[in-house]
């Protein structure tokens, strides 16, 4: 019954709170997208160089970490629904996952089909 009592700011909070959570993923995969899809980051047309490879991607994680922390200080109820429903959410992906993989087909790759990979 939490989420139905909240308020307006609330839902703020919620909304940023995963928005922040994926820019984390994001600053994480941007680390890795070079050894994990090499030919598509070789094709790409914009690529950061040199320091900026690391400087960007670890500012951000910093950052969204630091706003995370603000925001469980500032309402640890709406953070921790937040922090239930993350995993349940992976969970769903997972399950679905399994389901497709027991018809034959890979959510992975339906996924980067649609990505133009």
């Amino acid at each position: 019954m939490v989420m139905f009592s909240a308020t307006v700011m609330q839902y703020v909070n919620v909304s940023s709170f995963y928005l922040l959570f994926v820019s984390i993923l994001v600053a994480v995969a941007s680390l890795r997208i070079r050894t994990g899809f090499s030919a598509q980051y070789e094709a790409a047309e914009y690529k950061l160089k040199g320091i900026w490879y690391y400087v960007w991607p670890i500012l951000a994680i910093i950052t969204g970490i630091f706003f995370m922390i603000l925001q469980f200080q500032q309402d640890p109820m709406m953070t921790g629904v937040s922090l239930v429903l993350v995993p349940v959410g992976i969970l769903f992906y997972l399950i679905r996952k399994k389901r497709l993989e027991a018809d034959g087909t890979s959510l992975d790759k339906r996924i980067l089909e649609h990505l133009g990979s």
